[in-house]
């Protein structure tokens, strides 16, 4: 597995940090896309199997997958179809030199990709496809919490218990990523706080938030302001510096 971070600071639509791993059995097409990404501020990670791309997203958090279609031991398609099930938050772009139509179908209906190119792509094309994966991804993720905030509120429990409970790692999602903070704090963010606070553990900025919660940059700010207060924070900096030694996203 070779691991390559590009730092020039171009245009993005991702937050810093964001993951990519590209997957082909050849090494001169995986470095070839790497040199497609050269200057955008990602972590990039290249495998050249199915199996060693699975391997490392086992092993840390990878916020979009391209892969190869024509690969030995297991196509790509075949791949992503194991990540769209054991990875669900996780973008997925499918690229091929011989496209079919079988091949898009199984692609969508099986692997639930985000993209699907034909090689060879443009490099404003490729960029484009990894961006709009990693958004289709955040909403993905967001949609899972809402979900898992809904079941919990709708527990038969007295405000008090609820409060009390939800403290506890067993009844508050994601309370893995946030052991630096205080779960009595942590229990008092509302619902929307909470996902504003996901959000900024994540590392999104504010215009990041607003789209991948579908509110204004205005609410945002109102719903950060309240959770400084609850925390005893200051700024988003302050609240991703006390998280980041939680989250296990890179490779040892």
């Amino acid at each position: 597995m070779d691991m390559a971070r590009s730092s020039e600071g171009a245009a993005q639509s991702w937050p810093s940090g964001t993951t990519v791993l590209l997957v082909d059995d050849e090494k001169q097409v995986t470095r070839g896309l790497c040199a497609l990404l050269h200057g955008l501020d990602l972590v990039v990670l290249q495998a050249h199997s199915g199996d060693e791309a699975l391997s490392i997203l086992r092993r840390c958090k990878v916020d979009v997958v391209v892969s190869d279609e024509c690969m030995p031991g297991m196509r790509g398609s075949e791949f992503l179809s194991i990540v769209s099930r054991e990875f669900p938050d996780t973008g997925r772009v499918l690229l091929t030199g011989h496209a079919t139509v079988e091949s898009a179908v199984r692609s969508i209906n099986e692997a639930k990709v985000c993209r699907f190119l034909q090689k060879p792509c443009r490099p404003e094309e490729f960029r484009a496809a990894i961006g709009e994966a990693h958004r289709m991804a955040l909403h993905a993720r967001m949609t899972a919490r809402l979900l898992d905030f809904a079941r919990l509120e709708g527990l038969d429990l007295s405000a008090k218990e609820s409060t009390s409970k939800s403290a506890s790692p067993g009844n508050r999602p994601d309370l893995a990523r946030t052991g630096g903070f205080d779960p009595g704090l942590l229990a008092t963010l509302s619902a929307r706080e909470h996902d504003v606070f996901d959000l900024i553990v994540d590392g999104l900025r504010i215009s990041q938030i607003a789209e991948a919660l579908f509110i204004s940059r205005h609410t945002v700010r109102n719903h950060l302001k309240s959770i400084f207060e609850k925390l005893d924070m200051h700024s988003q900096t302050e609240i991703l510096a006390r998280s980041r030694g939680r989250r296990g996203n890179t490779l040892p």
